[in-house]
């Protein structure tokens, strides 16, 4: 696969992802209004006020009898049915946030993969291992793409090396129009996809996990936290009794009506994603097109 390949499909998943985080948006929202109604009903009903809550039942089959078992039961106003439904959407948010990653981290590799078989002086020596230069041409993509994504500390790694071959991958992932640091994003977003997958997207301790991630990114030099990256990191959690809770869900800035406009941390987060997985593809792909014609 050429890197105008790669990228198209890589652009393709994240169009899923979106469409994927669009419709769970949509689907909550009509929830939402549900129970507004209910709400505002209620409001004109006073004597319903004892009936509004929502009766779950959780049952188990018993191994040894077949007979069901009751292990839970739950009634729920009409403001804690809201917040489910909010914590709900928040936490698909979160699992679609980690597929982004995952997405972009399977593109990195497959760009590397790529730029080698098209130069095999691209790589160090050590990423191909243990095989002889004779041998190396009868490699296919396959095979590159397995010894790519072999590497450590993958995507870090193989960008590190795209920016020693092609400074402006570094200069412009840190000094960009988007005024963005993309490395610093990237980090967060590995961080964050760590949490989801392993935490329930709920962080022990969130002032260890932002050190964690400014280390990383070079931003904590000297035990001195940088003051913006910091409040970049704090914007992605929640408030209150969900500090430590990843939050992703849209807010509300100004209300126009018709015109309502929203802050996404998703669309923030998967947006940075996509400029520096484009970077790294128009980057490539016009070192091909010299090639070409040459």
């Amino acid at each position: 696969m050429n890197i105008a390949e790669i990228f198209n499909a890589f652009s393709d998943k994240m169009t899923q992802i979106s469409l994927y985080q669009r419709a769970v948006k949509d689907l909550h929202t009509r929830e939402r209004k549900k129970l507004y109604a209910d709400a505002r009903e209620l409001e004109e009903n006073p004597d319903l006020t004892g009936l509004a809550v929502n009766m779950d039942n959780m049952v188990l089959r018993d191994a040894k009898t077949g007979t069901l078992v009751l292990f839970g039961q739950t009634s729920r106003s009409i403001k804690e049915m809201e917040l489910a439904v909010a914590l709900h959407q928040n936490k698909q948010y979160q699992w679609l946030l980690a597929e982004a990653y995952e997405e972009f981290s399977d593109f990195v590799e497959m760009a590397y993969a790529s730029v080698a078989l098209d130069d095999p002086n691209f790589w160090p020596l050590a990423d191909y291992g243990n095989i002889s230069l004779a041998d190396l041409g009868s490699k296919d993509w396959a095979w590159h793409l397995e010894r790519a994504r072999n590497k450590k500390e993958v995507p870090h790694s193989i960008l590190a090396q795209f920016k020693r071959k092609f400074p402006e991958i570094g200069e412009l992932a840190f000094n960009n129009a988007c005024n963005a640091n993309l490395d610093f994003a990237l980090t967060l977003i590995e961080h964050l996809r760590h949490l989801i997958v392993h935490k329930g997207g709920v962080a022990s301790d969130r002032v260890k996990f932002s050190k964690q991630v400014l280390e990383k990114a070079g931003l904590f030099r000297n035990g001195k936290p940088s003051a913006e990256h910091t409040a970049i990191i704090d914007g992605s959690f929640g408030a209150g009794e969900y500090k430590n809770t990843i939050a992703l869900l849209e807010t509300r800035q100004k209300s126009l009506l018709p015109l309502v406009i929203e802050h996404s941390p998703f669309d923030t987060l998967t947006g940075l994603l996509m400029t520096y997985a484009h970077l790294i593809f128009v980057t490539l792909n016009a070192i091909t097109q010299q090639k070409q014609n040459v």
